[in-house]
């Protein structure tokens, strides 16, 4: 089983702890000051229901999606903050502010509480998902790691959403999905397949961080993935330099067994969702890569995590995914190439003329 080396991190672990689907770490220099300006003024914990709806609104302020909202959101605001001496939970000041957070980061951001009693645990706005989720996982409701297998000269990799989350850094922890995935070239690239199906048709998102390095040998030299802020700048790239996988923060060296450039057939759903989703437009510029299935579930933004109290955070999305290509979906669905109620026998049929 190959082994991802690490050879820079700099990450801020803290915010590892929560579940986000695809999370940009307060990293970007104007996020990382606003947050902190934000610390001065509002300092954690938040825990009375006051201080809570007072963390909570400031930090929306840097939500992608509030300068588009902005009339609605300042007369939201004005209402929360005129009934704020009223409320008695934190529970109520969430309820209170779910819209709020919805005209700042749309339907993928939430709150999240590591009480798992909490009934305000996940939005509303984001049960969507979560259904999905729970569709899609095992009969324990547990997240299932990656599958491959070959027929016919064709490689199959299932890449199921995994959004378990480690105590510490994502780079440290749950090695096991990726290597599962490098273990299919070991066993399949000395036969030199004709074709490869990524199947993305239940990855419900989880950790990129984890997925990508799985599939890094069938990706293209250079950038692959973006990240841009509100003003439309780049502020992390994603790139694939020999053996390495590139960001702003972090070099991981994957070592893997070569594999021939051949047709990638990527099937997608109405499932596949936010890591789901960024793994979709990582492969949809190249060449020899056409897509099947149906439209995507339309959470292609990047959340960041800013902690209200010590038990709970808000996942606000403060950045969109974009392609090597410059696409930006802002949280619409991704269009497959072939729409089609049988991507699998499509798929195949595909390969199968290319080869």
């Amino acid at each position: 089983m190959k082994k991802i080396m690490i050879k820079l991190i700099f990450i801020l672990t803290i915010l590892c702890m929560i579940p986000f689907n695809s999370i940009a770490f307060a990293k970007e220099d104007e996020i990382k000051k606003a947050v902190e300006k934000i610390n001065e003024e509002f300092p954690l914990p938040a825990e009375t229901p006051q201080t809570f709806i007072d963390r909570t609104i400031a930090s929306l302020e840097l939500g992608y999606f509030k300068e588009k909202n902005e009339e609605k959101f300042d007369r939201l605001k004005k209402a929360i903050q005129s009934e704020k001496e009223t409320v008695e939970t934190i529970n109520q000041a969430k309820g209170l502010l779910r819209n709020l957070l919805y005209l700042s980061g749309g339907k993928h951001s939430s709150f999240y509480s590591k009480n798992e009693n909490d009934e305000f645990e996940v939005g509303s706005l984001t049960k969507e998902i979560i259904n999905l989720q729970s569709q899609v996982s095992d009969s324990e409701g547990e997240d299932r790691l990656p599958s491959y297998s070959y027929e016919n000269q064709i490689v199959y990799l299932n890449v199921p959403g995994y959004s378990k989350f480690p105590k510490y850094s994502i780079l440290y922890n749950n090695r096991e999905y990726s290597d599962i995935l490098l273990k299919a070239y070991d066993e399949f690239g000395p036969k030199h397949p004709k074709g490869i199906i990524i199947d993305l048709r239940e990855n419900t998102g989880g950790q990129y961080f984890t997925m990508i390095p799985g599939l890094f040998p069938l990706l293209d030299e250079g950038e692959f993935f973006s990240v841009i802020n509100k003003k439309g700048e780049i502020t992390d790239r994603f790139s694939k330099i020999g053996n390495n996988f590139i960001s702003n923060d972090l070099i991981l060296n994957i070592e893997h067994t070569p594999v021939d450039k051949v047709p990638i057939a990527v099937l997608t759903s109405r499932f596949t969702a936010s890591a789901g989703e960024a793994i979709t437009m990582c492969f949809m510029d190249m060449p020899n890569v056409k897509i099947f299935g149906h439209p995507t579930a339309g959470y292609n933004s990047y959340l960041t995590g800013i902690p209200i109290n010590y038990d709970c955070f808000v996942s606000l999305v403060t950045h969109m995914m974009r392609t090597k290509e410059g696409q930006v979906f802002y949280e619409e669905p991704i269009e497959p190439d072939v729409l089609t109620d049988h991507p699998m026998e499509d798929a195949v049929e595909w390969l199968e003329s290319q080869m």
